[in-house]
Protein backbone atom coordinates (compact mmCIF):
# COMPACT_ATOMS: atom_id res chain seq x y z
CA UNK A 1 0.00 0.00 0.00
CA UNK A 2 2.98 2.28 -0.15
CA UNK A 3 2.38 2.62 -3.87
CA UNK A 4 -0.61 4.62 -5.09
CA UNK A 5 -3.36 2.53 -6.57
CA UNK A 6 -6.39 0.41 -5.70
CA UNK A 7 -6.14 -2.71 -3.57
CA UNK A 8 -8.72 -5.33 -2.68
CA UNK A 9 -8.93 -7.75 0.24
CA UNK A 10 -8.00 -7.54 3.90
CA UNK A 11 -4.58 -6.31 4.98
CA UNK A 12 -2.71 -6.47 8.29
CA UNK A 13 -0.05 -4.07 9.59
CA UNK A 14 2.31 -5.73 12.07
CA UNK A 15 5.46 -3.57 11.94
CA UNK A 16 6.18 -0.29 13.70
CA UNK A 17 6.47 1.84 10.58
CA UNK A 18 4.76 4.40 8.35
CA UNK A 19 2.47 3.10 5.62
CA UNK A 20 0.90 4.88 2.68
CA UNK A 21 2.06 6.60 -0.50
CA UNK A 22 2.65 10.27 -1.14
CA UNK A 23 -0.69 10.34 -2.92
CA UNK A 24 -3.93 8.58 -2.15
CA UNK A 25 -4.34 4.81 -2.12
CA UNK A 26 -7.69 3.00 -2.05
CA UNK A 27 -8.33 -0.26 -0.19
CA UNK A 28 -11.55 -2.15 -0.83
CA UNK A 29 -11.53 -4.28 2.30
CA UNK A 30 -10.58 -4.15 5.96
CA UNK A 31 -7.31 -2.99 7.47
CA UNK A 32 -5.96 -4.47 10.71
CA UNK A 33 -3.38 -2.28 12.49
CA UNK A 34 -1.70 -4.47 15.11
CA UNK A 35 1.43 -2.41 15.76
CA UNK A 36 2.69 1.08 16.55
CA UNK A 37 2.13 2.44 13.07
CA UNK A 38 1.38 5.60 11.13
CA UNK A 39 -1.02 5.36 8.19
CA UNK A 40 -1.31 8.14 5.65
CA UNK A 41 -3.14 9.01 2.47
CA UNK A 42 -5.52 6.06 2.51
CA UNK A 43 -9.14 5.54 1.50
CA UNK A 44 -10.52 2.40 3.15
CA UNK A 45 -13.85 1.18 1.86
CA UNK A 46 -14.27 -1.02 4.89
CA UNK A 47 -13.19 -0.99 8.53
CA UNK A 48 -9.87 0.05 10.06
CA UNK A 49 -9.25 -2.01 13.20
CA UNK A 50 -6.81 -0.19 15.52
CA UNK A 51 -5.22 -2.67 17.93
CA UNK A 52 -1.63 -1.73 18.87
CA UNK A 53 -1.80 -3.24 22.36
CA UNK A 54 -2.36 -1.61 25.74
CA UNK A 55 0.76 0.54 25.43
CA UNK A 56 0.62 1.09 21.68
CA UNK A 57 0.24 4.21 19.55
CA UNK A 58 -1.37 4.65 16.14
CA UNK A 59 -1.55 7.81 14.01
CA UNK A 60 -3.88 8.22 11.06
CA UNK A 61 -3.03 11.06 8.65
CA UNK A 62 -5.38 11.91 5.77
CA UNK A 63 -7.36 8.68 6.10
CA UNK A 64 -10.94 8.17 5.02
CA UNK A 65 -12.72 5.02 6.18
CA UNK A 66 -16.21 3.63 6.34
CA UNK A 67 -15.64 2.53 9.95
CA UNK A 68 -12.89 2.77 12.54
CA UNK A 69 -12.83 0.39 15.52
CA UNK A 70 -10.37 1.03 18.36
CA UNK A 71 -9.61 -2.19 20.23
CA UNK A 72 -6.60 -1.13 22.31
CA UNK A 73 -4.14 1.65 22.97
CA UNK A 74 -2.62 3.75 25.72
CA UNK A 75 -3.73 6.93 27.48
CA UNK A 76 -2.09 9.10 24.81
CA UNK A 77 -2.15 6.84 21.81
CA UNK A 78 -4.66 7.20 18.97
CA UNK A 79 -4.23 10.36 16.89
CA UNK A 80 -6.66 11.24 14.10
CA UNK A 81 -5.37 13.95 11.75
CA UNK A 82 -7.65 14.97 8.88
CA UNK A 83 -9.58 11.72 9.20
CA UNK A 84 -13.14 11.09 8.04
CA UNK A 85 -15.25 8.09 9.00
CA UNK A 86 -18.90 7.16 9.17
CA UNK A 87 -18.55 5.37 12.51
CA UNK A 88 -15.92 5.30 15.23
CA UNK A 89 -16.36 2.52 17.78
CA UNK A 90 -14.27 2.25 20.95
CA UNK A 91 -14.24 -1.09 22.76
CA UNK A 92 -10.96 -1.74 24.49
CA UNK A 93 -9.82 -3.17 27.82
CA UNK A 94 -7.84 -0.04 28.75
CA UNK A 95 -8.68 3.65 29.02
CA UNK A 96 -7.43 4.60 25.61
CA UNK A 97 -7.23 8.25 24.56
CA UNK A 98 -8.43 9.18 21.07
CA UNK A 99 -7.47 12.61 19.79
CA UNK A 100 -9.54 14.18 17.01
CA UNK A 101 -7.34 16.86 15.47
CA UNK A 102 -7.90 19.49 12.81
CA UNK A 103 -9.72 18.28 9.71
CA UNK A 104 -11.13 15.18 11.39
CA UNK A 105 -14.86 14.61 10.97
CA UNK A 106 -16.51 11.52 12.46
CA UNK A 107 -20.23 11.12 11.85
CA UNK A 108 -21.03 8.81 14.79
CA UNK A 109 -18.91 7.74 17.75
CA UNK A 110 -19.92 4.81 19.95
CA UNK A 111 -17.99 4.26 23.19
CA UNK A 112 -18.41 0.77 24.62
CA UNK A 113 -15.60 0.91 27.21
CA UNK A 114 -13.56 3.30 29.27
CA UNK A 115 -11.95 5.94 27.07
CA UNK A 116 -10.90 9.56 26.68
CA UNK A 117 -12.27 11.52 23.73
CA UNK A 118 -10.19 14.64 23.05
CA UNK A 119 -11.67 17.01 20.47
CA UNK A 120 -8.59 19.05 19.59
CA UNK A 121 -9.87 20.86 16.52
CA UNK A 122 -11.67 17.86 15.08
CA UNK A 123 -15.16 16.43 15.58
CA UNK A 124 -16.49 13.17 17.00
CA UNK A 125 -19.97 13.82 15.61
CA UNK A 126 -22.87 12.30 17.50
CA UNK A 127 -21.55 10.41 20.54
CA UNK A 128 -23.23 7.46 22.25
CA UNK A 129 -21.83 6.31 25.60
CA UNK A 130 -22.80 2.70 26.16
CA UNK A 131 -19.90 1.09 28.07
CA UNK A 132 -20.01 -2.51 29.20
CA UNK A 133 -17.51 -1.87 32.03
CA UNK A 134 -17.32 0.55 34.97
CA UNK A 135 -14.20 2.32 33.69
CA UNK A 136 -14.75 6.09 33.46
CA UNK A 137 -15.21 7.96 30.20
CA UNK A 138 -13.52 11.36 29.96
CA UNK A 139 -14.35 14.18 27.56
CA UNK A 140 -11.77 16.80 26.62
CA UNK A 141 -11.62 19.70 24.23
CA UNK A 142 -14.43 21.37 22.34
CA UNK A 143 -17.40 19.02 22.02
CA UNK A 144 -20.02 21.77 21.81
CA UNK A 145 -21.11 20.55 18.39
CA UNK A 146 -21.61 16.95 19.49
CA UNK A 147 -24.90 15.61 20.81
CA UNK A 148 -23.83 13.16 23.54
CA UNK A 149 -26.16 10.42 24.79
CA UNK A 150 -25.69 8.05 27.75
CA UNK A 151 -27.61 4.81 27.23
CA UNK A 152 -26.21 2.43 29.90
CA UNK A 153 -26.63 2.47 33.68
CA UNK A 154 -23.96 3.47 36.22
CA UNK A 155 -21.78 5.33 33.74
CA UNK A 156 -19.06 7.51 35.26
CA UNK A 157 -18.53 10.50 32.96
CA UNK A 158 -15.79 13.06 33.53
CA UNK A 159 -15.72 16.43 31.76
CA UNK A 160 -12.17 17.78 31.98
CA UNK A 161 -11.20 21.32 32.90
CA UNK A 162 -11.42 23.50 29.80
CA UNK A 163 -13.70 21.08 27.98
CA UNK A 164 -17.02 22.22 26.50
CA UNK A 165 -20.00 19.93 26.03
CA UNK A 166 -23.10 21.03 24.14
CA UNK A 167 -26.02 18.75 24.99
CA UNK A 168 -25.75 15.73 27.28
CA UNK A 169 -28.79 13.45 27.08
CA UNK A 170 -29.14 10.80 29.79
CA UNK A 171 -31.67 8.21 28.69
CA UNK A 172 -34.14 6.35 30.87
CA UNK A 173 -31.96 3.22 30.93
CA UNK A 174 -28.95 5.18 32.22
CA UNK A 175 -29.92 5.24 35.88
CA UNK A 176 -27.02 5.71 38.28
CA UNK A 177 -25.07 7.97 35.91
CA UNK A 178 -22.51 10.22 37.60
CA UNK A 179 -21.22 13.33 35.84
CA UNK A 180 -18.06 14.91 37.29
CA UNK A 181 -17.89 18.24 35.54
CA UNK A 182 -14.74 20.34 35.73
CA UNK A 183 -15.50 22.03 32.41
CA UNK A 184 -18.62 23.52 30.81
CA UNK A 185 -21.85 21.72 29.94
CA UNK A 186 -24.46 23.77 28.12
CA UNK A 187 -27.43 21.49 28.86
CA UNK A 188 -28.19 18.22 30.61
CA UNK A 189 -31.40 16.43 29.69
CA UNK A 190 -32.05 13.63 32.17
CA UNK A 191 -34.77 11.05 31.64
CA UNK A 192 -34.02 8.90 34.68
CA UNK A 193 -33.67 9.23 38.43
CA UNK A 194 -30.52 8.60 40.42
CA UNK A 195 -28.35 10.87 38.28
CA UNK A 196 -25.70 12.82 40.17
CA UNK A 197 -23.89 15.86 38.78
CA UNK A 198 -20.76 16.97 40.62
CA UNK A 199 -18.49 19.97 40.15
CA UNK A 200 -19.46 22.80 37.80
CA UNK A 201 -23.15 23.09 37.17
CA UNK A 202 -24.59 22.92 33.62
CA UNK A 203 -26.04 26.09 32.18
CA UNK A 204 -29.42 24.34 31.84
CA UNK A 205 -30.78 21.23 33.53
CA UNK A 206 -33.93 19.66 32.07
CA UNK A 207 -35.37 16.64 33.87
CA UNK A 208 -37.85 14.38 32.16
CA UNK A 209 -41.36 13.91 33.45
CA UNK A 210 -41.38 12.60 37.06
CA UNK A 211 -37.57 12.56 37.11
CA UNK A 212 -35.73 13.81 40.17
CA UNK A 213 -32.14 14.89 39.62
CA UNK A 214 -29.43 15.03 42.29
CA UNK A 215 -26.31 17.14 42.45
CA UNK A 216 -23.31 17.19 44.80
CA UNK A 217 -21.90 20.55 45.85
CA UNK A 218 -18.93 21.64 47.90
CA UNK A 219 -19.03 25.45 48.08
CA UNK A 220 -21.39 28.39 48.54
CA UNK A 221 -21.18 29.17 44.82
CA UNK A 222 -22.06 25.61 43.81
CA UNK A 223 -24.96 25.42 46.29
CA UNK A 224 -26.48 28.70 45.12
CA UNK A 225 -26.06 27.66 41.48
CA UNK A 226 -27.76 24.32 42.16
CA UNK A 227 -30.67 26.07 43.88
CA UNK A 228 -31.30 28.01 40.69
CA UNK A 229 -31.65 24.86 38.57
CA UNK A 230 -34.04 21.92 38.33
CA UNK A 231 -32.48 19.67 40.94
CA UNK A 232 -34.72 17.77 43.31
CA UNK A 233 -31.86 16.70 45.61
CA UNK A 234 -28.71 18.57 46.60
CA UNK A 235 -26.01 16.65 48.48
CA UNK A 236 -23.22 18.40 50.37
CA UNK A 237 -19.87 16.68 49.87
CA UNK A 238 -18.08 18.87 52.43
CA UNK A 239 -18.64 21.85 54.69
CA UNK A 240 -17.94 25.46 53.70
CA UNK A 241 -18.33 29.10 54.70
CA UNK A 242 -20.92 31.46 53.22
CA UNK A 243 -20.64 35.23 52.81
CA UNK A 244 -24.36 35.90 52.24
CA UNK A 245 -27.67 34.16 53.03
CA UNK A 246 -28.55 30.90 51.28
CA UNK A 247 -32.06 31.35 49.87
CA UNK A 248 -34.05 28.14 49.40
CA UNK A 249 -36.97 29.31 47.27
CA UNK A 250 -37.79 26.01 45.54
CA UNK A 251 -38.99 22.60 46.61
CA UNK A 252 -35.79 20.67 47.15
CA UNK A 253 -34.18 18.17 49.51
CA UNK A 254 -30.80 19.24 50.89
CA UNK A 255 -28.78 16.39 52.39
CA UNK A 256 -26.08 17.85 54.58
CA UNK A 257 -24.36 14.48 55.17
CA UNK A 258 -23.33 15.82 58.61
CA UNK A 259 -21.35 18.72 57.12
CA UNK A 260 -21.25 22.27 58.50
CA UNK A 261 -22.30 25.46 56.75
CA UNK A 262 -20.62 28.33 58.60
CA UNK A 263 -21.40 32.04 58.47
CA UNK A 264 -18.23 33.84 57.42
CA UNK A 265 -16.78 36.75 59.36
CA UNK A 266 -17.34 38.81 56.20
CA UNK A 267 -21.02 37.79 55.96
CA UNK A 268 -23.24 40.43 54.33
CA UNK A 269 -26.94 40.58 55.15
CA UNK A 270 -29.54 41.24 52.43
CA UNK A 271 -31.32 44.59 52.73
CA UNK A 272 -34.76 44.28 51.12
CA UNK A 273 -36.09 47.82 51.44
CA UNK A 274 -39.77 48.83 51.17
CA UNK A 275 -40.11 48.44 54.90
CA UNK A 276 -39.26 44.73 54.82
CA UNK A 277 -36.86 43.36 57.40
CA UNK A 278 -33.29 42.61 56.46
CA UNK A 279 -32.29 38.99 55.83
CA UNK A 280 -29.60 38.06 58.32
CA UNK A 281 -30.09 34.31 58.69
CA UNK A 282 -27.54 31.88 57.28
CA UNK A 283 -30.24 29.86 55.47
CA UNK A 284 -33.74 31.06 54.60
CA UNK A 285 -36.37 28.55 53.43
CA UNK A 286 -39.36 30.14 51.70
CA UNK A 287 -40.80 27.29 49.63
CA UNK A 288 -43.44 24.71 50.53
CA UNK A 289 -42.23 21.15 50.95
CA UNK A 290 -38.52 21.89 51.27
CA UNK A 291 -36.54 19.31 53.29
CA UNK A 292 -33.19 19.68 55.06
CA UNK A 293 -31.49 16.55 56.41
CA UNK A 294 -28.46 15.95 58.61
CA UNK A 295 -26.96 19.44 58.47
CA UNK A 296 -25.10 21.66 60.94
CA UNK A 297 -25.49 25.42 60.53
CA UNK A 298 -23.09 27.61 62.52
CA UNK A 299 -24.04 31.28 62.80
CA UNK A 300 -20.54 32.03 64.10
CA UNK A 301 -21.91 34.80 66.31
CA UNK A 302 -20.38 33.98 69.68
CA UNK A 303 -18.36 37.20 69.66
CA UNK A 304 -21.38 39.34 68.75
CA UNK A 305 -23.16 40.04 72.02
CA UNK A 306 -26.56 41.69 72.10
CA UNK A 307 -29.51 41.19 69.80
CA UNK A 308 -28.53 41.05 66.12
CA UNK A 309 -31.55 39.22 64.70
CA UNK A 310 -29.16 36.43 63.76
CA UNK A 311 -30.51 32.91 63.24
CA UNK A 312 -28.87 29.85 61.72
CA UNK A 313 -32.08 28.94 59.88
CA UNK A 314 -35.27 30.85 59.08
CA UNK A 315 -38.42 29.31 57.61
CA UNK A 316 -40.52 32.11 56.15
CA UNK A 317 -44.03 31.85 54.69
CA UNK A 318 -43.62 28.18 53.74
CA UNK A 319 -45.77 25.14 54.44
CA UNK A 320 -44.85 21.53 55.16
CA UNK A 321 -41.13 22.17 55.62
CA UNK A 322 -39.21 19.26 57.17
CA UNK A 323 -36.03 19.52 59.24
CA UNK A 324 -34.42 16.21 60.12
CA UNK A 325 -31.39 15.84 62.35
CA UNK A 326 -30.21 19.44 62.11
CA UNK A 327 -27.97 21.29 64.59
CA UNK A 328 -28.34 25.07 64.65
CA UNK A 329 -25.85 26.98 66.74
CA UNK A 330 -24.06 30.15 67.82
CA UNK A 331 -26.61 32.81 66.84
CA UNK A 332 -29.17 34.85 68.71
CA UNK A 333 -31.42 31.86 68.08
CA UNK A 334 -31.03 28.60 66.21
CA UNK A 335 -34.31 28.48 64.26
CA UNK A 336 -37.03 31.06 63.60
CA UNK A 337 -40.38 29.92 62.19
CA UNK A 338 -42.28 32.83 60.60
CA UNK A 339 -45.73 32.30 59.09
CA UNK A 340 -44.84 28.67 58.34
CA UNK A 341 -45.60 25.07 59.24
CA UNK A 342 -42.52 23.04 60.13
CA UNK A 343 -41.96 19.48 61.29
CA UNK A 344 -38.61 18.97 63.01
CA UNK A 345 -37.25 15.54 63.93
CA UNK A 346 -34.17 15.12 66.15
CA UNK A 347 -33.46 18.86 66.16
CA UNK A 348 -30.65 20.33 68.27
CA UNK A 349 -29.59 23.85 69.16
CA UNK A 350 -26.51 25.02 71.03
CA UNK A 351 -24.59 28.15 71.91
CA UNK A 352 -27.42 30.53 70.97
CA UNK A 353 -27.53 33.70 73.06
CA UNK A 354 -31.30 34.06 73.51
CA UNK A 355 -32.52 30.47 73.17
CA UNK A 356 -33.06 27.68 70.70
CA UNK A 357 -36.17 28.26 68.57
CA UNK A 358 -38.54 31.17 68.00
CA UNK A 359 -42.10 30.62 66.76
CA UNK A 360 -43.87 33.77 65.52
CA UNK A 361 -45.83 35.18 62.62
CA UNK A 362 -43.37 37.66 61.17
CA UNK A 363 -43.72 41.35 60.39
CA UNK A 364 -44.96 41.23 56.79
CA UNK A 365 -48.69 41.67 56.26
CA UNK A 366 -50.68 38.62 55.21
CA UNK A 367 -48.63 35.99 56.99
CA UNK A 368 -50.47 33.23 58.84
CA UNK A 369 -49.72 31.88 62.29
CA UNK A 370 -46.86 29.43 62.56
CA UNK A 371 -47.10 25.78 63.61
CA UNK A 372 -44.04 23.85 64.77
CA UNK A 373 -44.15 20.10 65.39
CA UNK A 374 -41.17 18.38 67.01
CA UNK A 375 -40.62 14.62 67.24
CA UNK A 376 -37.72 12.29 67.96
CA UNK A 377 -35.01 13.25 70.43
CA UNK A 378 -34.24 16.94 70.76
CA UNK A 379 -31.43 18.65 72.62
CA UNK A 380 -30.86 22.29 73.58
CA UNK A 381 -27.63 23.59 75.07
CA UNK A 382 -28.06 27.32 74.66
CA UNK A 383 -27.32 30.21 77.00
CA UNK A 384 -28.10 29.48 80.65
CA UNK A 385 -31.59 30.48 81.68
CA UNK A 386 -32.82 30.88 78.10
CA UNK A 387 -35.67 28.78 76.70
CA UNK A 388 -35.42 25.90 74.29
CA UNK A 389 -38.41 27.41 72.46
CA UNK A 390 -40.26 30.68 72.79
CA UNK A 391 -43.65 31.32 71.19
CA UNK A 392 -45.19 34.74 70.62
CA UNK A 393 -48.77 34.90 71.92
CA UNK A 394 -51.39 34.53 69.22
CA UNK A 395 -48.74 33.99 66.53
CA UNK A 396 -48.04 30.28 66.58
CA UNK A 397 -48.21 26.91 68.28
CA UNK A 398 -45.86 24.14 69.38
CA UNK A 399 -46.95 20.51 69.13
CA UNK A 400 -44.68 18.07 70.95
CA UNK A 401 -44.75 15.71 73.91
CA UNK A 402 -41.08 16.47 74.54
CA UNK A 403 -41.60 19.95 75.97
CA UNK A 404 -43.47 21.63 78.77
CA UNK A 405 -44.24 25.26 79.54
CA UNK A 406 -41.68 26.56 82.01
CA UNK A 407 -42.49 30.28 82.06
CA UNK A 408 -44.43 33.09 80.51
CA UNK A 409 -42.10 36.05 80.17
CA UNK A 410 -44.30 38.70 81.76
CA UNK A 411 -41.47 41.20 81.85
CA UNK A 412 -41.40 41.23 78.06
CA UNK A 413 -44.06 43.32 76.34
CA UNK A 414 -44.60 40.41 73.95
CA UNK A 415 -45.40 37.97 76.78
CA UNK A 416 -43.77 35.02 75.03
CA UNK A 417 -44.37 31.54 76.34
CA UNK A 418 -41.20 29.65 77.19
CA UNK A 419 -40.89 25.90 76.61
CA UNK A 420 -38.15 23.55 77.74
CA UNK A 421 -37.65 19.82 77.40
CA UNK A 422 -39.52 17.74 79.92
CA UNK A 423 -37.65 14.74 81.22
CA UNK A 424 -38.10 12.41 78.30
CA UNK A 425 -36.18 9.46 79.76
CA UNK A 426 -37.56 7.29 82.51
CA UNK A 427 -35.97 7.41 85.97
CA UNK A 428 -34.68 4.19 87.58
CA UNK A 429 -33.53 2.99 90.97
CA UNK A 430 -32.29 -0.16 92.69
CA UNK A 431 -33.97 -1.89 95.57
CA UNK A 432 -31.70 -4.29 97.51
CA UNK A 433 -33.23 -6.72 99.99
CA UNK A 434 -32.06 -7.09 103.59
CA UNK A 435 -28.88 -8.93 104.49
CA UNK A 436 -30.06 -10.75 107.62
CA UNK A 437 -28.16 -13.31 109.71
CA UNK A 438 -25.06 -13.09 107.52
CA UNK A 439 -22.44 -15.68 108.43
CA UNK A 440 -18.96 -15.57 106.94
CA UNK A 441 -18.43 -18.33 104.38
CA UNK A 442 -22.14 -19.08 104.01
CA UNK A 443 -24.06 -17.82 100.92
CA UNK A 444 -26.98 -15.53 101.61
CA UNK A 445 -29.69 -14.88 99.03
CA UNK A 446 -30.64 -11.24 98.47
CA UNK A 447 -33.13 -9.97 95.85
CA UNK A 448 -31.98 -7.00 93.75
CA UNK A 449 -34.67 -5.10 91.86
CA UNK A 450 -34.13 -2.55 89.09
CA UNK A 451 -37.26 -0.63 88.23
CA UNK A 452 -38.47 2.59 86.67
CA UNK A 453 -39.58 4.90 89.46
CA UNK A 454 -40.79 7.51 86.97
CA UNK A 455 -41.99 6.19 83.60
CA UNK A 456 -41.53 8.68 80.76
CA UNK A 457 -41.47 8.45 76.97
CA UNK A 458 -38.15 6.68 76.53
CA UNK A 459 -35.98 3.98 78.02
CA UNK A 460 -32.26 3.52 77.41
CA UNK A 461 -30.76 1.82 74.38
CA UNK A 462 -27.71 0.37 76.14
CA UNK A 463 -26.92 0.03 79.86
CA UNK A 464 -24.75 -2.07 82.12
CA UNK A 465 -24.77 -2.68 85.87
CA UNK A 466 -21.57 -2.35 87.89
CA UNK A 467 -21.10 -4.02 91.28
CA UNK A 468 -18.23 -2.96 93.52
CA UNK A 469 -17.05 -3.75 97.03
CA UNK A 470 -15.81 -0.43 98.34
CA UNK A 471 -15.07 -1.55 101.93
CA UNK A 472 -14.09 -4.91 103.35
CA UNK A 473 -11.81 -6.49 105.97
CA UNK A 474 -8.20 -7.17 105.05
CA UNK A 475 -7.60 -10.29 102.99
CA UNK A 476 -11.30 -10.86 102.52
CA UNK A 477 -13.48 -11.24 99.44
CA UNK A 478 -17.10 -11.06 98.38
CA UNK A 479 -18.45 -13.50 95.83
CA UNK A 480 -21.60 -12.68 93.82
CA UNK A 481 -23.53 -15.44 92.05
CA UNK A 482 -26.66 -15.06 89.90
CA UNK A 483 -28.37 -16.24 86.73
CA UNK A 484 -28.76 -13.77 83.87
CA UNK A 485 -31.88 -13.43 81.68
CA UNK A 486 -30.72 -16.45 79.64
CA UNK A 487 -30.23 -18.53 82.81
CA UNK A 488 -26.48 -18.40 82.35
CA UNK A 489 -24.59 -18.53 85.69
CA UNK A 490 -22.40 -15.53 86.44
CA UNK A 491 -19.85 -15.57 89.27
CA UNK A 492 -17.84 -12.49 90.19
CA UNK A 493 -15.55 -11.58 93.05
CA UNK A 494 -15.53 -8.16 94.76
CA UNK A 495 -16.19 -6.16 91.56
CA UNK A 496 -17.94 -6.94 88.30
CA UNK A 497 -19.99 -5.81 85.35
CA UNK A 498 -23.38 -7.32 84.58
CA UNK A 499 -24.49 -7.28 80.97
CA UNK A 500 -22.84 -7.78 77.56
CA UNK A 501 -20.07 -5.47 76.37
CA UNK A 502 -22.53 -3.58 74.16
CA UNK A 503 -24.97 -3.22 77.05
CA UNK A 504 -28.60 -4.28 77.26
CA UNK A 505 -31.84 -2.56 76.36
CA UNK A 506 -33.67 -0.99 79.29
CA UNK A 507 -37.39 -0.47 78.58
CA UNK A 508 -39.04 2.70 79.79
CA UNK A 509 -41.21 0.75 82.27
CA UNK A 510 -38.61 -1.82 83.33
CA UNK A 511 -39.24 -3.66 86.63
CA UNK A 512 -37.32 -6.89 87.26
CA UNK A 513 -35.85 -8.68 90.27
CA UNK A 514 -32.76 -10.90 90.23
CA UNK A 515 -31.87 -13.15 93.21
CA UNK A 516 -28.17 -12.90 94.15
CA UNK A 517 -26.24 -15.37 96.29
CA UNK A 518 -23.57 -13.39 98.13
CA UNK A 519 -20.76 -14.97 100.15
CA UNK A 520 -18.51 -12.98 102.51
CA UNK A 521 -15.24 -14.79 103.16
CA UNK A 522 -14.50 -13.30 106.59
CA UNK A 523 -16.42 -11.72 109.39
CA UNK A 524 -16.43 -7.94 109.49
CA UNK A 525 -18.00 -4.89 107.89
CA UNK A 526 -18.54 -4.57 104.15
CA UNK A 527 -19.85 -1.84 101.83
CA UNK A 528 -21.32 -2.79 98.46
CA UNK A 529 -22.37 -0.34 95.72
CA UNK A 530 -24.48 -1.10 92.65
CA UNK A 531 -24.53 1.41 89.77
CA UNK A 532 -26.39 1.56 86.45
CA UNK A 533 -24.46 3.16 83.57
CA UNK A 534 -25.78 4.48 80.25
CA UNK A 535 -23.32 3.13 77.67
CA UNK A 536 -24.21 5.87 75.17
CA UNK A 537 -23.22 8.79 77.41
CA UNK A 538 -21.09 6.88 79.97
CA UNK A 539 -23.12 8.54 82.72
CA UNK A 540 -24.51 6.78 85.79
CA UNK A 541 -28.29 6.89 85.96
CA UNK A 542 -28.94 4.94 89.18
CA UNK A 543 -26.93 4.01 92.26
CA UNK A 544 -27.51 2.18 95.56
CA UNK A 545 -25.10 1.44 98.45
CA UNK A 546 -25.61 -1.05 101.31
CA UNK A 547 -23.55 -1.80 104.43
CA UNK A 548 -23.32 -5.43 105.59
CA UNK A 549 -21.90 -7.00 108.74
CA UNK A 550 -20.86 -10.65 108.54
CA UNK A 551 -20.54 -12.67 111.77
Amino acid sequence: MNVAGTYSGNYEVTSNATYGPATSTTLNGNLYVNSDATLKNLVVNGTVYVNPGQNGTVTLNNVAATNIVVLSGATNSIHLNNVTAGNLTVKNDNSVRIESNSGTAITNTIVQSGATLDANGGSFGTIELTPTSSAPIELRGNLAGSAITVTKSNVVLKVAAGATVGTLNIEAAATGTTVDNAGTINEVMANTDNVVIEGNQPETVTPGENVELAVSVGSETELKSALEKNYAVINLKNGFEVISPILVSKKVTINGEGNIITRSNSFKEIVQGNGLPKINSVIVVSQNGAIINNLVVDSNGKEETGWQGLYALQVYNAKDVQLNKVLLKNGDGGLIVNGSTVKATDISTSGNEYGGIEVSKGAEAGLSNSALTITGESSHEDAEGKPAIWVYPGQGTLSSDLYEVTATEQGNANNQTYYNLRTSLSVYDFEIGEFSSVVAGTPVEVPVTLKATAVNKLGYESVIAEVSTTKKPADSSVKFYALDSNNTPILQTDNGVWGPNAGFLLPKDHNATTPFNVTFSKSGNYTITVKLKDKVTNKYIAEKTVNVTAE
